[in-house]
């Protein structure tokens, strides 16, 4: 069966880059044996027709794996990779995010101001905190903004507790608390640009930033997640909605695409729903927003390498989430790779050792 899905996958990817099945595979076994990529990177990146400087400087995720351990060890990751942690981290180094309402685990003993282990503990924050609007995430990691609920207004009454999500659906609070541990946070209002791109999502920028042994920080990469009109989240894997990259000494954006799929990006200048004008626009006040991130980088030396999700306010830059790993798919978006950038991070620390 193994062979049978790669005769399939060597006759597809031929069909697609219009290459004999015999150049397909020489080209692969070259680029597996100096980048280490995998079949899905190959097809996905459309590596066969790559030009020369994205297939060099592509960072697979098996190099990923090689380097992972010694820029961000586990036992300072878990800090980025469990969303409540991390919210404590910000909030004691005063890196601005949006405000935490309740944390619920059902592992927990006991209910305080903040956290709850029970739908009672829940309620009882709620109906003293007055909360009628806020989003519920899950605490542990999550990918393309699965399990999100934005909620625009909450009622309790008859005992019961209903969520008015964003979509208009309702749901009871019962039914969104299981095993899995909730953040409840307050909505952040982007400022006025970014909300054009897109108001019905919160349009992040997703910042990439090293930090050296000598405390010096630089931005790897960045570019724009902006959702569908009509969406509440950003992310790529949400299904269609706008990518966009940033020049790093400019902020001016472009390759603004539509992701769709692997197999469906669409290049587009203008937001495919709005109209309003993407490409080659610049952000307001970029020099600052980097100075500020690469400042909360800097406070935070136990992760070498941070993939900031950051909402862009009237008060400056407030830190959805960090993140101390991160797909490959924002090589895609700035239209090259960034090996060059996360190995130069990672032999300067593993020259110390």
């Amino acid at each position: 069966m193994k062979i049978i899905n790669i005769i399939q996958w060597i006759r597809k990817v031929s069909r697609d880059a219009n290459k004999s099945s015999i150049s397909v595979i020489l080209d692969f076994i070259k680029l597996h044996k100096d980048i280490a990529v995998s079949k899905e990177e190959y097809s996905n990146y459309r590596l066969y027709e790559a030009t020369d400087e994205f297939r060099n400087t592509y960072f697979s995720l098996a190099n990923a794996n090689m380097v992972w351990s010694v820029i961000n060890p586990s036992k300072y990751a878990c800090i980025a990779r469990d969303k409540y942690l991390s919210h404590c981290l910000l909030e004691n180094l005063q890196i601005p995010k949006s405000d935490l309402y309740i944390y619920y685990n059902p592992q927990l003993a006991t209910n305080t101001e903040k956290l709850a282990f029970n739908y009672d503990g829940v309620v009882s924050i709620i109906k003293k905190l007055n909360i009628k609007q806020c989003v519920i995430k899950p605490s542990q990691d999550s990918a393309h903004g699965q399990g999100v609920v934005v909620c625009n207004d909450i009622e309790i009454f008859d005992n019961k507790c209903l969520i008015k999500k964003y979509d208009g659906e309702t749901v009871e609070l019962k039914n969104i608390l299981r095993e899995q541990p909730l953040l409840f946070e307050s909505i952040v209002k982007q400022n006025h640009q970014f909300a054009s791109f897109n108001q019905s999502s919160v349009n992040t920028v997703r910042m990439m930033t090293a930090l050296y042994p000598n405390n010096e920080v630089k931005v790897i990469a960045s570019f724009i997640k902006i959702g569908r009109a009509g969406s509440c989240v950003d992310n790529a894997g949400s299904g269609g909605n706008v990518d966009v990259a940033i020049d790093i000494p400019t902020g001016k954006l472009y390759n603004a695409i539509e992701f769709n799929s692997w197999h469906n990006i669409v290049k587009i200048t203008h937001h495919p729903d709005t109209n309003n004008p993407i490409e080659g626009e610049l952000i307001q006040n970029w020099d600052k927003i980097v100075k500020d991130v690469c400042d909360f980088q800097a406070r935070i030396p136990q992760i070498k390498i941070i993939g900031w999700d950051v909402a862009i306010t009237e008060q400056g830059p407030v830190i959805i989430e960090i993140n101390n790993w991160w797909d490959t798919t924002g090589q895609l978006f700035i239209k090259r790779g960034w090996k060059k950038e996360v190995m130069d991070c990672y032999n300067a620390w593993n020259n110390l050792k």
